[in-house]
């Protein structure tokens, strides 16, 4: 939690939307290759129901879209934070860059 606070208070608010931005597409990115993938596996898209390769289609499916959930929630949650951080500079560039 100390850790937390420290990396809270030394964050500038242009590297925080920098990094929230960054990690937005990463999510988006994974997702995408998830797909993917998903579908380049024989057998799992069409598989019977209930059979192990569709059980853990269903798995994969649900996990990815909460992770994908809370990961956006994250990324908007700190794209507002270094805004708000941007803004509290005071026009001091060391702030703004800071990070």
């Amino acid at each position: 939690m100390r850790r937390l606070r420290a990396l809270l208070r030394d964050v500038s608010g242009k590297a925080a939307m920098i990094n929230a931005g960054v990690g937005f597409i990463i999510v988006l990115m994974a997702r995408t290759i998830a797909g993917m993938l998903q579908d380049a596996i024989p057998g799992v898209s069409g598989g019977a129901e209930g059979s192990p390769a569709s059980e853990l289609n269903t798995l994969f499916n649900n996990l990815l879209n909460i992770g994908t959930g809370v990961a956006l929630a994250l990324c908007a949650l700190f794209i507002a934070w270094g805004a708000f951080l941007y803004m509290t500079a005071e026009g001091n560039p060391a702030r703004m860059e800071r990070g």
